[in-house]
């Protein structure tokens, strides 16, 4: 708030607070507002055009979305997060291939950005593409395997790939995770109302 008092004619601090809004007020209407006023100060800022198109998808906007993220990428073709997040929008499409191609593409970018091997496990997992979803799972960083997030992954996939017995033993590990990941992993559990 304070950069965009100082200098009301720079897009980031509009972008950030149109961020903040979208992930943690739930502010969409404001978050909006913010994307499109930052995007009028600077047309070509790829952040703007990213999480925009993240406001799009948790909207149900995906085609917008898509059209949104795939500017951005065209804007900064050599950004790991950028080729995240026009995965995140085609995962968020169903069009799971494409998606998968964004993630790989952000891997060759940066082997070490665990989001983006996250997000190719998952996608992998939907495709039925187990194996590769397993090797992908192991080549993330030993860090991440020690974290809650890496077991609900875990209990995620092999959820998917009818393993029950063997997510059930993992799910009280998950539910340690981040809210999102645990409730994707009781969720593939088929445990909707918890």
């Amino acid at each position: 708030r304070k950069a965009s008092e100082l200098n009301p004619n720079l897009a980031g601090p509009y972008a950030t607070l149109g961020t903040i809004a979208v992930d943690y007020e739930w502010r969409w209407r404001d978050a909006e507002n913010l994307f499109r006023r930052a995007m009028a100060l600077n047309p070509n800022h790829p952040f703007v055009h990213a999480r925009y198109s993240r406001l799009l998808s948790l909207e149900g906007r995906h085609d917008d979305a898509v059209r949104e993220a795939k500017l951005a990428d065209m804007l900064s073709p050599v950004s790991t997060v950028i080729a995240g997040a026009l995965g995140q929008s085609l995962f968020y499409a169903r069009r799971y291939g494409e998606a998968l191609e964004q993630f790989r593409k952000s891997l060759v970018l940066d082997p070490a950005y665990d989001s983006g091997r996250r997000s190719a496990v998952r996608t992998l997992a939907l495709l039925g593409r187990f194996p590769e979803a397993w090797k992908e799972a192991d080549a993330l960083q030993p860090l991440s395997k020690r974290s809650p997030e890496y077991a609900a992954l875990r209990v995620w996939v092999l959820a998917r790939e009818g393993r029950t017995a063997e997510a059930k033993a993992l799910a009280n590990e998950a539910a340690r995770a981040s809210s999102i990941s645990a409730a994707g992993a009781l969720a593939a559990l088929g445990d909707a109302e918890e």
